[in-house]
């Protein structure tokens, strides 16, 4: 090579060696994420295995420095002074997954909290009866709002077990909502570092790392209203709007069958910003969505009419009781008198305040760019409109109101419900205003100074946004007894859910005919609607009739004879440990159960819960240790209500046509031009929305299409997937070469993209040693709760001093009462 030649190729040999600098960097940034989230998993399960050995305030500050570990790398990875793409998108998912997973691996062998055991509830009637619309004893709207349950089911007949398949669809969600407010965020500024930012500031929310992450109907609604704004956003502006117009119908009826509250919210939005937007194609295209929105909530919300308003009706007067009757409750308590920790208390300030004063500041920040306009174009009448942009800072500004209303105990729930759409607008504009002060330093110019000015600045900046996120993250867990695992509590959700208590549940699942009903306290109620498919009973109003009562009289007697008879309740479970303390989420069965003041709430007795044993029409018909399941038979006689049918049986035979069938019908219609068709529409749907909106349409699409089958009551099983599988291959035996010879070069293609093409095997050993790490501490968090969950539990079934009478055994007479 000549000396020409040698300058000729020194730029190229530059770049070369830059790019091979910048990926060096990317891959360094990627191993110490990764290795910063596995190491937050790994001090996650430790915190569980604390709290197993009643470690107390211990699991709780090693469960807090895991949650911040989590955070805090995912922030620094995202402000390094050269981001990768790679490096984002990876940030972004670790935020959304690891914090999901964190709640689980408390308990991965069940779901601890209450909200997910009443959507439990309506999957396992879904599962049972292979359709749609069964009766809940405890949350009668559930239902009829079954887009979350309709999917697990779907993924469930793929040969999933239902927790899996929960789980399942539980990260798909989060996933869903992290890429899709990443990517509209850079849409909408042009920055990818606003988007990764955006979702960081989003992860401050109180419900992110709990309520979000739960097997609830929020958890999935959420993340697909979000995908319905971002293709409208997109489609304002789009030469052919169709494709994403599209998908922003499908992900709207979704939302529509899947949450009521976050429907609504969305049609308000949408009819809301197409009055702002401005003329012309960009507001016929939002009304087009809004219309869409408003038709599909109401049309569905007027079929669920009568649920919705016995669901709500006891709600709102509850909340404008507590708004005109002045009751406030004591500040960092429960009802049962548990106090937060003063370590707690001030993160949970300092939560409070920052939020204020951001909103403060995006609010002063948005007057004096309306101020400077103002002064700039005065005679322009344009320049006192009432933008989008006014919205989105009028919506921020709200959310220290949610923070405000936590003082009324019913109120609480309503504002951290509230800043989950809040945050939505706020995170969008406090991630404009930190990158554009950021490019507003001095440039090239003074880059050392800058340098500094960052770095200044940099630390402090990742420990407060570090803090503000553990201050959300307690703020929406609750008190401490439920972020981590310990004895048994008084009607404190997840940490009322023993041992003993799975054992009479799983007792009563295996003993008593589905759709029994029987009379429990809170959180046994919805154990045994979920696990065990009776019918907990809690009041009658038409006939002014309440459970409680049985448990609060001072004796048995006549009265409470009639009421067991008018309520129909076949059965009582009653756990003397409610007598130790007061309940701990206000109430033993639901607000107002006591016949005293409820800002006093009266605690149960011994003596009220063993005057059972001295009746003679009530027989025990199962007793260990604290828990009794009294058989009222022989006063009420037998009752039963919600769904006790047999499950529909789809025999084999059945299922391999369908699938043989099915299969072979896709496999001809490959073979014609439709195949080309579709894959087009498919590849211009991609290309119009992206691949995060992409995906979000498609979970969109299996939501709406499992809600259609099971309307049809059609469910498919895996044998029918299997055989369709088999069809289509046996007919293109040419994919089935493809299958097998190309799969181990796309798993090395992946990991090659992974790599960016770098082939440096200290990468690739440090990224596996981390993937190792992450599934040692899910097989440790698995083998933490296995004792408690299913040894513990066999082991008291299978106790011979206890009384575990076969139902059909019981004398009415009362001859087993007492038995040990």
């Amino acid at each position: 090579m000549t000396v020409r030649d040698e300058v000729t190729h020194a730029p190229f040999r530059t770049s070369q060696i830059e790019h091979a600098q910048a990926s060096e960097r990317s891959f360094a940034v990627l191993w110490v994420l990764l290795l910063c989230q596995t190491g937050s998993l790994l001090i996650q399960v430790l915190a569980a295995c604390m709290g197993r050995l009643n470690a107390g305030t211990g699991a709780v500050v090693v469960s807090g420095i895991a949650s911040g570990l989590t955070y805090a790398s995912v922030l620094w990875a995202l402000t390094r002074p050269q981001l990768a793409r790679a490096v984002r998108n990876t940030a972004v998912i670790c935020l959304g997954v690891t914090t999901a997973l964190q709640l689980r691996v408390m308990d991965p062998l069940m779901f601890r909290g209450y909200d997910e055991q009443l959507h439990l509830r309506t999957l396992s009637d879904i599962d049972s009866s292979h359709g749609l619309f069964q009766r809940h004893p405890m949350l009668v709207v559930s239902p009829r709002y079954p887009g979350l349950e309709s999917l697990t089911a779907l993924v469930h007949q793929l040969g999933l077990p239902v927790l899996v398949a929960a789980t399942v669809v539980t990260l798909v969600a989060r996933l869903v909502l992290v890429l899709v407010l990443c990517d509209a965020v850079e849409h909408l500024t042009g920055s990818p570092r606003k988007g990764g930012l955006a979702v960081t500031v989003y992860a401050v929310s109180a419900q992110f790392t709990f309520f979000s992450s739960q097997f609830a109907y929020q958890t999935l609604a959420l993340p697909l209203a979000l995908a319905a704004v971002a293709f409208i956003a997109r489609a304002r502006w789009a030469r052919d709007p169709r494709p994403l117009l599209i998908g922003a119908t499908v992900c709207l009826l979704a939302v529509a069958v899947t949450h009521h509250i976050t429907s609504w919210l969305t049609a308000v939005f949408l009819a809301v910003w197409a009055v702002t937007e401005s003329g012309g194609q960009a507001r016929r295209r939002v009304l087009y969505g809004a219309v869409i929105a408003v038709g599909a909530t109401t049309t569905w919300a007027m079929i669920q009419w009568s649920r919705l308003r016995e669901y709500f009706g006891p709600i709102v007067e509850d909340e404008v009781s507590q708004a005109t009757s002045g009751y406030r409750r004591k500040p960092f308590s429960d009802t049962a008198g548990y106090l937060t920790p003063g370590w707690e208390r001030i993160f949970l300030v300092y939560y409070a305040l920052a939020i204020a004063l951001v909103a403060a500041l995006l609010m002063l920040t948005y007057a004096r760019s309306v101020l400077r306009r103002m002064q700039r174009y005065a005679p322009s009448s344009n320049s006192r409109r009432w933008e989008p942009r006014a919205l989105l800072v009028l919506l921020a500004a709200l959310l220290p109101l949610t923070i405000a209303v936590r003082v009324m105990p019913s109120w609480a729930e309503v504002g951290d419900r509230l800043s989950s759409f809040l945050f939505l607008p706020f995170c969008l504009l406090v991630a404009d205003l930190g990158v554009r002060w950021y490019q507003s330093l001095p440039t090239q110019q003074s880059q050392s100074r800058r340098r500094r000015l960052t770095m200044a600045v940099h630390f402090p900046a990742l420990l407060l946004a570090t803090a503000a996120f553990v201050g959300g993250t307690l703020t929406g867990n609750g008190p401490d007894y439920e972020r981590v695992p310990g004895p048994y509590l008084a009607v404190a959700d997840g940490r009322s859910m023993d041992a003993e208590t799975l054992a009479a549940v799983r007792w009563a699942g295996d003993e008593l005919p589905a759709g029994t009903t029987i009379g429990a306290d809170r959180v046994s109620s919805i154990l045994l609607a979920s696990q065990a498919g009776l019918w907990p009973v809690m009041k009658n109003d038409d006939k002014a009739l309440y459970v409680p009562r049985l448990y609060f009289a001072d004796k048995w007697g006549p009265e409470q004879s009639e009421l067991a008879r008018g309520l129909q309740v076949q059965y009582l479970y009653v756990d003397r440990r409610l007598a130790q303390e007061l309940p701990h989420v206000g109430a033993y069965f639901y607000k107002g159960d006591t016949k005293g003041d409820p800002k006093a709430p009266q605690q149960l007795t011994q003596a009220e819960l063993t005057k059972f044993d001295n009746v003679r029409e009530i027989s025990t018909a199962y007793r260990h240790g604290p828990i009794s399941i009294y058989d009222l038979s022989g006063l009420t006689g037998e009752s039963k209500a919600g769904w006790f049918g047999k499950t529909p049986a789809i025999g084999v035979r059945i299922q391999l046509a369908i699938g043989l069938l099915s299969g072979l019908a896709l496999a001809l219609i490959a073979r014609t031009n439709a195949r080309r068709v579709v894959t087009e529409k498919i590849k211009s749907f991609q290309i119009a929305a992206g691949l995060s909106l992409t995906f979000a349409a498609g979970v969109a699409t299996l939501c709406v299409a499992s809600v259609m089958l099971l309307l049809a009551h059609i469910w498919l099983g895996p044998i029918v997937f299997l055989s369709m599988a088999l069809a289509v291959l046996l007919v293109n035996p040419r994919w089935a070469k493809f299958l097998f010879l190309a799969t181990p070069p796309l798993m090395n293609g992946a990991a090659g993209l992974l790599m960016n093409g770098a082939a440096r095997l200290r990468w690739k050993k440090r990224i596996a040693a981390s993937g190792m790490l992450f599934v040692l501490a899910i097989a440790q968090s698995i083998l933490s709760a296995y004792p408690e969950d299913v040894t513990k539990v066999r082991s008291i079934l299978d106790d011979p001093s206890a009384v575990h009478m076969p139902v059909h055994n019981l004398n009415p007479a009362g001859s087993a009462n007492g038995a040990r």
